[in-house]
């Protein structure tokens, strides 16, 4: 099995320098050589770093403890353990992904189709079964047995098989990242790798300690050269395979007793971060942990923290082995420290560290038991990190910006990380400049957008927009915007997205940068796309006509397809404009069929076209499909360029919200919607407590100011705004400005209105988004009408053709709603199950008097009975039964109407109600209702009456003058619990003594 080095040279050609091919067929000869000298637990213990690598991080073998595996799953438990007592336990490994179990199992043994057809058996042999199986073999499988061997299990077990043969898995072992499992499992020299170079620094290291034989340090410098080379190995993808050759290295510097500790931490820093897996006891980690020196050096401390921070979440992963029960008290044993630390006099800068150190170990809680205090006590201790880095300059505020990117994911919504961000960068932009925090923004947004957490990605990179936009890093800038496009058309906000097309394409053409001519050309593209999306097809074919010569004049090859996906995407629209057009639009057919004749593309493209509109499925389809189809993936009619009035619809917060003008103030109406849009984005995170409804707007030209009116109707929230004249070109920036900043205010009226969070609450939310850049996003560079002028420019298909009209009634249509943008979800904000039973307990005490009266009467005729029965089948609790029945009875004793009555005449009114209410409920000499009064067809009235009372008692502001009370009986279910909710009371209604009478009456039927 040990092969030297003059043995690698007989079996290479002479002199032949390292090379893959060669590194792979030595290797293919070690794996063959394991079956020779019977070495199977040499081969099981590669197969398993192997899967951690390329397979599943949280790789766990079968035997040993069950808890090194970490929190898995009882299923996972349950399968590991079975495997750990079956005939094939030593050779079999387990893991969790993504809650599917994988099964692995590894074998030398040559009659590999026997072998793997009795290892499924055993594997499957319990009622817990893998989703799939993992199997590596040193025989090479043929094709066609691996295509047999993987049908056999899908057929006979359910499930999916993926082999890993000898000659795959020395491909796998010759990548860098890998190749340090062929140094230490198969004696494979460092020196079969093919020269790696990555830096003429790192390559002298390289020199300097990999020259003859392996030597350590003889002081402290040349220790610092070591871990610095170890380091780049560790963390560098191109240095990776030279990780074995440091690892030896920096063993050797163990044998110096004042570097020990110092080797201890670099050599576990490596093993865990550089080949995924720490052995505990081989690390020496309990020793380093318990032997802390009294008052340590600051970098002991951190030391200290890191590592328990690595063994922490290696034992939560399954990659720490032989731990045991320690690492709880390792992570005990760090925070001790730091606290020790901290309480010593010390320097500014060092503090700092220590907080963020401290910071890093307290968010351990959140991620071992997601405890959010813990996460919100590491916040605070970063935050004053940051105040400290704020006025001493030998803090440096980017480590705190390197920790807050971690844990963006997991902790990005919160109020408490977003004002953190907020200060480090400010932080960062005054030392560094602005553009440095336009990067740290950029990062979290990628890594935001990367856990599909979109809105925060948004927000993010709105910022990153921002500090970017000066002359040096302009294209950033740029990019940002065409990125913002792209995440706003994702959430179905076509008008959003084209406002940052429109901002790109409009910086581009001023900034007179030849370079950045290709962006110009995406940037039309994007520009094109938001048209299509918002249903506008003739002004979308326009906007391709237009950038299609920019396209062809910027990019090379411009006609490869596979090149330019964006050019691609508009042929392939424009097959699907003409396809639709004649059966859905026929009047816009032979304007759209001009326009496409007008591209200035090769002929090819063009018939392609042509020949896919008129080819299945857009020839087979009926008037109907199209619609089915058109709904189902646009949600919107493809003519609302040619309609006058305009109506824009879109859908976010829960509500369908909707645009009304006339076709002359298509700008503004274009404007406004991207306002609201962006809007709405920015404030989707929170929880408004929305009342679910819909909201339309209704664009007038009138007047010499702007104005609202809020018109009544039952059915939604209707305005109507009206603008002021204006002829001119958009030359007056005060005006323009002014019309955004009317924006603005109206789209605070109107989420006001769809909010029931009481008012303080709801401006204080609108506040926290206006002090975090809300105007800066929707008033950025131009203001939106000026941009969307210059949109529809781009895409002014009656330019040439003339006006074009379309009139008469159309297809219903309901935009697509992101499921990002539906709000919070679950109990309100403002929602505490606590003050619900206290709100619930006192009605039964108020009424309880009442109900007792009232109720047995009602029950005992069975007309009522089947109509109190039918409330409390579908959920209706008794306490609303009682508070209806005495509204009923209420109504039926007052008999005023209120209207014209002066202020004094109404406060004595209320007086004689209240007290009539207070007799209701004191009355004990007569029943105070009829059977009479109680009927089916009135009671869904008198349901909603009680609801304004009731979201009363939750502080809800209903703003509407016309309240949906349907919605808010809506919201109170859904977000308030309403049907759920209940306290201990008098069974009044009998329900309890039905059910004990069912359950009887079935008893006895057996």
């Amino acid at each position: 099995m040990n092969t030297t080095s003059l043995e690698l040279q007989l079996q290479l050609p002479f002199n032949m320098a390292p090379n893959r091919i060669a590194l792979r067929k030595f290797i293919r000869f070690q794996l063959e050589q394991m079956g020779v000298g019977n070495e199977a637990h040499h081969f099981e213990d590669l197969a398993l770093e192997l899967a951690r690598a390329r397979v599943a991080s949280n790789v766990v073998r079968a035997t040993g403890p069950v808890q090194s595996g970490g929190d898995q799953g009882r299923d996972f438990e349950t399968f590991r353990t079975y495997l750990a007592k079956s005939p094939i336990a030593g050779s079999t490994f387990v893991a969790n992904a993504s809650g599917t179990t994988i099964a692995f199992a590894c074998t030398l043994n040559k009659r590999i189709d026997k072998k793997i057809r009795a290892d499924l058996s055993t594997i499957f042999g319990s009622g817990t079964r893998p989703h799939s199986v993992a199997y590596f073999c040193v025989p090479d499988v043929p094709v066609a047995l691996r295509h047999k061997l993987q049908a056999h299990c899908r057929e006979v077990y359910e499930a999916d098989l993926e082999l890993f043969d000898g000659q795959q898995i020395s491909d796998m072992l010759s990548d860098g990242d890998t190749f340090w499992i062929a140094e230490h499992h198969l004696s494979v020299p460092s020196e079969m790798f093919p020269p790696v170079t990555v830096d003429d620094e790192y390559q002298e290291l390289k020199e300097r300690w990999f020259a003859g034989e392996a030597h350590g340090p003889g002081n402290l410098a040349e220790f610092l050269e070591i871990k610095r080379g170890l380091r780049r190995a560790t963390f560098e993808e191109a240095a990776k395979p030279d990780l074995e050759g440091w690892m030896r290295r920096m063993a050797l510097v163990k044998q110096i007793p004042e570097l020990e500790r110092k080797a201890t931490y670099e050599l576990a820093v490596a093993s865990l971060r550089g080949r995924g897996v720490l052995d505990a006891e081989g690390g020496s980690l309990p020793s380093y942990f318990n032997s802390l020196p009294n008052e340590p050096e600051l970098e002991d401390v951190e030391d200290l923290a890191c590592l328990a921070s690595y063994a922490s979440t290696a034992s939560v992963f399954g990659h720490l082995q032989n731990a045991g029960d320690n690492v709880d008290k390792w992570v005990l044993r760090a925070a001790e420290a730091i606290t020790d630390a901290l309480a010593r006099p010390g320097s500014q800068s060092r503090r700092f560290r220590l907080l963020r150190a401290q910071g890093q170990n307290a968010f351990l809680g959140f991620w071992q038991r997601r405890s959010k205090e813990a996460g919100l006590s590491g916040l605070a201790m970063w935050s004053e990190a940051a105040d400290i880095a704020e006025r001493d300059p030998m803090s440096d505020p980017t480590t705190l910006a390197d920790l807050l990117l971690l844990i963006a994911p997991a902790v990005g919504a919160w109020p408490e990380y977003q004002a953190l961000t907020d200060k480090v960068d400010a932080v960062i932009s005054k030392r560094e400049g602005s553009a440095a925090a336009g990067d740290l923004a950029r990062d979290r947004a990628i890594a935001f957008a990367d856990a599909e957490q979109l809105l925060l990605a948004i927000d993010q990179l709105q910022r990153a927009k921002e500090n970017w936009f000066n002359a040096e890093t302009l294209k950033g800038s740029v990019l940002a915007m065409l990125l913002l496009s792209s995440w706003y058309g994702h959430l179905n906000l076509p008008h959003a997205a084209r406002y940052h097309a429109s901002m790109a394409l409009y910086t581009l053409v001023r900034s007179k940068d030849e370079t950045l001519g290709e962006l110009s050309v995406r940037s039309g593209f994007a520009l094109a796309d938001t048209f299509y999306q918002a249903g506008e097809f003739m002004s979308y074919l326009t906007c391709v006509e237009n950038v299609i010569p920019v396209h062809a004049s910027y990019r090379t090859d411009p006609g490869d397809t596979e090149r330019h996906d964006d050019f691609t995407r508009a042929i392939a629209h424009g097959a699907i404009a003409l396809a639709t057009a004649p059966v859905i639009a026929p009047e816009i057919f032979a304007r759209a069929n001009r326009v496409v004749d007008r591209w200035v593309i090769d002929d090819v493209y063009r018939d392609a076209m042509r020949n896919a509109a008129l080819s299945p499925p857009w020839s087979t389809m009926s008037p109907q499909d199209f619609v089915a189809k058109l709904r189902s993936e646009l949600g919107q009619d493809i003519v609302n360029d040619a309609r006058d009035p305009t109506r824009i619809t879109w859908s976010a917060l829960g509500i369908q919200w909707t645009i009304v003008s006339p076709k002359r103030l298509r700008n503004r109406a274009d404007a406004l919607a991207a306002m609201l849009q962006i809007a709405q984005v920015d404030l989707a995170g929170l929880d408004l407590v929305v009342i679910p409804s819909a909201v339309e707007v209704r664009l007038e030209n009138g007047g010499t100011k702007w104005e609202s009116r809020q018109d009544p109707d039952n059915g939604k929230l209707l305005w109507t705004l009206f603008l002021p004249e204006n002829d001119d070109l958009l030359t007056d920036d005060t005006r323009v400005e002014n019309e955004a900043q009317f924006g603005l205010a109206f789209i605070m009226q109107a989420l006001r209105q769809v909010s029931a969070l009481p008012y303080d609450d709801f401006l204080k939310s609108f506040e926290s988004r206006m002090e975090r850049g809300l105007w800066k996003k929707i008033f950025f560079i131009r203001p939106p009408e000026h941009l969307m002028q210059e949109a529809r420019a781009m895409a002014d298909f009656e330019r040439q053709d003339g006006p074009l009209l379309i009139q008469g009634s159309r297809p219903e249509y309901e935009p697509l709603a992101a499921p990002e943008l539906n709000g919070p979800q679950g109990s309100a904000i403002i929602y505490s199950a606590e003050k619900a039973k206290e709100m619930i307990s006192n009605r039964y005490k108020k009424l309880g008097a009442f109900a007792a009266r009232v109720v047995p009467a009602l029950m005992s005729d069975s007309r009522t009975r089947e109509i109190l029965k039918e409330q409390h089948d579908v959920g209706v609790k008794d306490w609303e039964l009682v508070l209806i029945l005495f509204n009923i009875a209420f109504n039926r004793s007052v008999r005023v109407d209120p209207r014209g009555m002066s202020a004094e005449a109404y406060a004595a009114l209320k007086q004689r109600m209240a007290a009539k209410s207070q007799k209701i409920i004191d009355e004990t000499a007569a029943i105070p209702f009829e059977n009479e009064w109680l009927n089916a067809d009135e009671l869904p009235m008198h349901m909603l009456v009680t609801i304004g009372p009731v979201a009363q008692s939750w502080g809800l502001s209903v703003q509407r003058q016309t309240p949906d009370f349907d919605a808010i009986r809506k919201l109170l279910i859904d977000r308030f619990r309403h049907q759920e909710d209940d306290v201990a009371h008098d069974d009044w209604f009998g329900w309890n003594r039905s059910q004990d009478k069912d359950r009887r009456a079935t008893e006895g039927s057996r």
